[in-house]
């Protein structure tokens, strides 16, 4: 039995059932047609030649349909073989049915064109064939494959429109009094696009551009990073984009591989910013009172390059260099007569510093603290003062006021502190500062959490260089390639040498831990603290406030159980060893630093280091007056310990006379402990160093310590707050945190 196609006309299927040979009338042709459709293939018929059935092999369209696809680090291109037949795809060699539009043709697959097609394309040197019936492109030679294939009538496809290949046109770039006007266009076919176009359309298909007429153009992986950079650093003009001067390296980077036009003006701001690489060292300035090391000196040249290219500059020094020190001899050096007063905007801690270091090495300069509830008065007579000191939060407050004077200069002294770009202090830093002819920042940390830090510093130094997007999230994550293009466009207004580049005569520092051993008594209580939390954090989150507060709790503990619970009778065995090491210390005639965090623990050791006998200064952030507190420290023999809470000691002081460290209650941000650490560590120091860090055994403290040493970037972690150092944790090391 074979299937006829119904339904049949009446007579036929009446006569199909009843007689083995039918007589069909002339006009019964397409009925005929039908049923030898329908049998053909399944029996053995023959046809006389006049027959109206057609038998046709039909030819499909080859097409590959491409996409771009991320393989380890890069991206590339891969086509998928197919072939139409109507509108429809087929595998190549796929058994499948064809649409029969016409009743009186037959269509069936042409296997030896599809192939033919095939080894074409596995002999191609623009395609590299992979089975089964896929192509992977060589980016480079895409648009050659794309052309290639289109005089084979092989059809490029993505997301079911054609793809058009892209070809890059010559870049320009003139130069006009403070800015640069690229074009940089890119042909598709008969389409012109410039990068603002190109990013606008490709937001859909990230690697393709939409074009007129529902094509696809793709760009080349290497284009696309290129037009990126240029949307993140530039700002749309007409068919081009316009970039500040400053960002002249960056282009030159940029386009060092394509066919670009450039005029003078151009090649001659480069040739300038790429001077930074061979400054001459400048000599000491005449009224300068000390001398420069030759690091120092070339510190010199380089602010004194910033000058002249009438940008700003970041000296970002490891601390302990002399920043300070550079900056007065540069002013100095600058104020052979006078301009108008310098603003220098840096936190409370650190004016005292600068007064010193101004009387020590540059006394012909006239200082006044802008400052107090009358300080509008002091606005009358700043003209004639060449430094004027001025705290962050008094810039904020005053920032009207501070922005009609006429500074000749303004430095930012811990600029991290404008790290936020929308924050008011970067707000208030830029429009002070908008119209002063020396800009500087000055830090060791310009980069805290990410580089849109740095970006917000530049959005002072350069204004206009950085939109606030860059400056509030940095470059695009998966945009590496920009990343490293900004930043070394951004080289010459950057100076950063650390300690091991440049002092390498500095006293030896050597660091070791002081094991501290609960006794009987004391290891009971935290235990049972340990277990207590243990076991009411068990299933919560590790980002819960409950986490903090049992870290603190622990950490406190393993301080002094005093921090716990003050009217404890427990000892602590941290204050124990902190005193026999400081006994000693004062037996040899030296000095030490004593840092925690918590100033209630230094509150106890205040008390045991008068039973005793030792005397000391002391320093948090309740302290009235400092000066008072360091130079009692400095000068008076008999100080042999200065205790110090992190938070208000960490920076800004220069204390050499000690030649001893101690961190109390070290934690999991080694960045901070290094700057209290640099209060001795730097010039000026003439003995050994030796920090000591104070573990307490079998706690959270040393718990920490192991995670450090298994997990190199929680001991590079930066971020200041303790939410930050959960974020570094896995589950495993949440868990360890408390066993």
């Amino acid at each position: 039995l074979h299937p006829i196609e119904r339904p049949l006309p009446a007579y036929l299927a009446e006569t199909f059932r009843r007689r083995d040979r039918l007589e069909i009338p002339m006009n019964g042709e397409k009925d005929l047609v039908r049923i030898v459709r329908a049998f053909k293939g399944s029996v053995s018929m023959s046809l006389p030649e006049s027959f109206p059935l057609r038998e046709v092999a039909s030819e499909g369209r080859p097409v590959i349909e491409v996409d771009v696809v991320k393989q380890d680090d890069h991206f590339v291109i891969h086509g998928r073989l197919v072939f139409m037949y109507g509108d429809q795809p087929h595998t190549p060699f796929e058994d499948g049915p064809l649409a029969q539009p016409d009743p009186y043709e037959i269509r069936s697959k042409n296997f030896k064109h599809e192939e033919r097609i095939i080894d074409l394309l596995r002999d191609s040197e623009y395609t590299r064939f992979r089975e089964p019936y896929h192509v992977v492109f060589d980016e480079a030679l895409f648009n050659d494959s794309v052309h290639w294939l289109e005089s084979n009538n092989i059809m490029v496809r993505a997301f079911g429109k054609a793809v058009v290949a892209a070809t890059a046109m010559k870049a320009t770039i003139r130069t006009n009094r403070d800015w640069f006007d690229l074009d940089a266009p890119i042909k598709f076919g008969e389409e012109i696009l410039n990068p603002p176009d190109i990013l606008h359309r490709s937001d859909e298909h990230k690697h393709f551009v939409t074009l007129e007429g529902g094509k696809l153009g793709l760009m080349p992986e290497k284009w696309l990073k290129k037009a990126k950079v240029l949307a993140e650093l530039g700002h749309p003009k007409g068919p081009g984009m316009r970039f500040p001067t400053a960002q002249a390296l960056v282009l030159e980077n940029l386009f060092t591989d394509s066919d670009i036009e450039v005029d003078a003006a151009y090649k001659e701001v480069v040739h300038s910013f790429r001077a930074s690489g061979g400054l001459k060292l400048l000599v000491t300035p005449k009224k300068f009172s000390g001398e420069l090391r030759p690091y120092q000196r070339l510190g010199l040249s380089w602010m004194a390059f910033i000058e002249n290219l009438g940008t700003g500059g970041l000296l970002a020094d490891d601390m302990g260099l002399g920043k300070t020190v550079q900056v007065l001899a540069y002013l100095t050096r600058r104020k052979t007569k006078h301009l108008g007063p310098v603003l220098i905007v840096l936190p409370k801690t650190l004016v005292s510093n600068w007064e010193r270091e101004a009387t020590k090495f540059a006394p012909h300069l006239q200082t006044m603290r802008y400052e107090g509830a009358g300080r509008e008065k002091l606005l009358e007579k700043i003209d004639v003062m060449d430094l004027v000191f001025c705290t962050y939060g008094v810039l904020r407050r005053d920032v009207d006021k501070l922005k009609a004077v006429s500074w000749d200069g303004m430095i930012l002294d811990e600029a991290q502190a404008i790290k936020n770009v929308h924050g008011q202090t970067a707000k208030a830093a830029c429009v002070v500062g908008a119209n002063v002819k020396v800009r500087l920042a000055l830090t060791g940390t310009p980069i805290e959490n990410h580089l849109g830090e740095l970006f917000s510093i530049f959005r002072f130094l350069v204004p206009g260089m950085f939109k606030a997007k860059l400056a509030q999230f940095g470059p695009s994550q998966e945009n590496e390639d920009a990343r490293d293009l900004i930043l070394r466009g951004l080289r010459p207004f950057i100076l950063r040498r650390t300690k091991a580049q440049v002092l390498k005569d500095l006293p030896p520092k050597t660091e070791s831990l002081l094991w501290c051993d609960f006794g009987v008594e004391e290891k009971k209580e935290y235990e049972m603290l340990r277990r207590y939390y243990q076991k009411e954090l068990a299933g919560k989150k590790k980002t819960d406030f409950h986490v903090l507060e049992g870290l603190l709790r622990l950490r406190q503990f393993s301080c002094h159980p005093k921090l716990i619970s003050p009217l404890t009778e427990l000892g602590s065995a941290k204050l124990d060893t902190l005193v026999e090491q400081l006994k000693g210390i004062q037996e040899a005639g030296k000095k030490a630093l004593v840092f925690s965090q918590f100033t209630q623990f230094l509150s106890l050791v205040k008390d045991r280091l008068m039973e005793a006998g030792i005397d000391y200064s002391y320093l948090d952030g309740k302290t009235r007056d400092r000066d008072s507190a360091i130079n009692g420290f400095k000068t008076n023999p008999t100080k042999t310990a200065f205790l110090i809470s992190l938070k208000a000691g960490g920076t800004g002081l220069n204390l050499t006379e000690a030649s001893y460290c101690f961190i109390l209650d070290p934690w999991w941000n080694p960045a901070v402990e290094n700057q209290a650490i640099d209060r001795i560590h730097r010039i000026g120091q003439e003995d050994p160093v030796f920090v000591y860090r104070l573990v307490t055994r079998d706690t959270v403290e040393e718990r920490v310590l192991e995670l450090q040493k298994s997990k190199r970037e929680l001991a590079a972690l930066v971020e200041e707050s303790d939410k930050g150092f959960l974020k570094g944790l896995s589950s495993s090391d949440f868990l360890t945190l408390f066993s």
